[in-house]
């Protein structure tokens, strides 16, 4: 099962929330829109709750007005603000600090994620061990070198060492929203809004990172997020290739900085002997790990010339822009020797859900013809480890069909929870649930990736044998 926080902009505070069954289901409210996005001039409100869904399952929630003499006070998230600035119109319920900035730190039932004077994350600490971790965040920003090759868009040239981005914003506005579904704190920068989410869900070992970033005031100017930790990772970094593999990567002082940059389609990590911090993105971004313990992505870049690689033109199309990440630790469980570098269970299970989210429909038609449908509740026979891929309707000899894509992941148990890294099945798959489900007969066929070309046909009554990192195409034809 998935546990999911579905978030909606609403008009009003005094509402609730129901299942299918005509059951309440808890959610919050945040008197937050507002603050998170400035182009909203109207009174909104935030509403959060957990989806909870299997396999291609398709559930109803249906939202409802109360009248407002019913109070719903007991789902307002408590929201803090310190530094605000003075022409904020800022919701009555929200608590205006006007103390100094002591620590402070929001948890759920996993971990506890401490903040600074500053407002940034400095500390996680894990509740199944009780160790507290330093991992702490910081924007640098590297300047454009000047010679005769320039940073433009194919090159990074900077001119020496990045430099703290935020040197002179003493006091950024920051928000603290503690909540029952949900907890975040926002700080405002000049030019990034940067939020650290915690989501109250069981399997919700995370720290979600959002950062709006809008970088239009500066010129030459190229910003990056650096992740600083406790691992002694000895100049060694990972990086994925498309979101598939893990590769190795190491520092070398010998080379300039551009030198040591990689592409990181989806994550990196850093580790010892003792951690791994894991480094998960929805966005393709350039990375490295310069210093011991360290790494860093970029979030942005604004350069006024081009670089004669053929684009003829600067970099200059710059919009606010959000970056999304998931940042993991975990402790070393076992001594194994790893050869292949490869994600943990739980790192595996966080980058998927970040890059499949869920689909959300909203219907106002107020017709009540919407019910909880499995599409195919066979799926939940799959292995844990066994990821659809893909679904999709084709045409075959002018025939409709259906294309499925299997893609088995592997995934270290060196790091991580043990529960999470529990792989109690087969080698193989099973179609034969998926075949004795439909209604109608149905043949099923091994075919390529693309679906192009259609191998023989499965005796269902066979398991499929699927390897770790091996890929299966199949096509379902009446």
């Amino acid at each position: 099962m998935r546990n999911e926080i579905i978030t909606l902009v609403v008009a009003s505070e005094n509402l609730k929330v129901v299942n299918s069954e005509g059951v309440d289901i808890p959610f919050q409210v945040d008197s937050t829109c507002n603050l998170l996005d400035t182009q909203l001039m109207t009174p909104c409100f935030q509403l959060h709750f957990i989806a909870e869904l299997g396999p291609l399952e398709i559930k109803k929630y249906t939202i409802i007005n109360l009248p407002t003499d019913i109070s719903t006070k007991k789902y307002m998230s408590l929201i803090s603000v310190y530094n605000p600035k003075i022409n904020d119109v800022l919701d009555p319920s929200i608590y205006i600090k006007t103390s100094n900035i002591e620590e402070f730190s929001i948890e759920n039932q996993n971990i506890v994620a401490s903040f600074g004077q500053n407002g940034m994350l400095q500390n996680i600490t894990l509740k199944s061990s009780g160790k507290q971790y330093p991992v702490s965040l910081k924007f640098v920003q590297y300047n454009s070198a000047y010679g005769p090759d320039m940073s433009g868009a194919y090159l990074f040239m900077p001119s020496g060492d990045a430099v703290d981005a935020h040197v002179t914003e003493n006091e950024p506005t920051i928000y603290v929203v503690k909540g029952h579904i949900l907890s975040q704190v926002v700080i405002q920068f000049s030019n990034v809004k940067h939020s650290i989410l915690l989501r109250h869900t069981k399997d919700a070992y995370d720290v979600e990172i959002r950062n709006l970033v809008d970088i239009r005031q500066q010129m030459n100017y190229e910003l990056s997020m650096r992740v600083i930790t406790g691992v002694n990772n000895d100049n060694v970094f990972y990086t994925d290739l498309n979101g598939f593999q893990m590769t190795r990567r190491k520092h070398y002082s010998k080379l300039p900085i551009q030198g040591n940059f990689y592409p990181m389609s989806s994550a990196m990590y850093i580790e010892d002997d003792t951690t791994r911090v894991s480094l998960l993105s929805v966005q393709p971004l350039g990375a490295s790990s310069l210093y011991n313990g360290k790494m860093e992505v970029i979030q942005d870049r604004r350069l006024r010339q081009d670089d004669n690689r053929g684009l003829g033109q600067g970099v200059l199309d710059n919009v606010p822009t959000l970056t999304l990440f998931r940042l993991i630790v975990e402790e070393n469980i076992g001594n194994c020797q790893m050869d292949i570098p490869q994600l943990t269970a739980l790192g595996m299970t966080s980058m998927s859900t970040m890059l499949y989210p869920l689909v959300q429909l909203i219907d106002t038609s107020r017709f009540d013809h919407l019910e909880d449908t499995y599409v195919n509740n066979k799926l939940t026979l799959l292995p844990k480890d066994v990821h659809l891929v893909t679904a999709s309707m084709i045409i075959q000899h002018s025939e409709p069909a259906v294309g499925l894509v299997f893609h088995r992941t592997q995934t270290t148990q060196c790091y991580g929870f043990k529960e999470a890294n529990l792989n109690d099945g087969p080698n193989s798959i099973d179609l034969k649930a998926l075949a004795s489900s439909s209604i109608e007969n149905i043949t099923i066929y091994e075919s390529s990736l693309s679906f192009v070309h259609i191998g023989p046909k499965v005796n269902v009554l066979k398991p499929q044998i699927m390897e770790p990192m091996e890929l299966k195409g199949y096509v379902i034809k009446k």
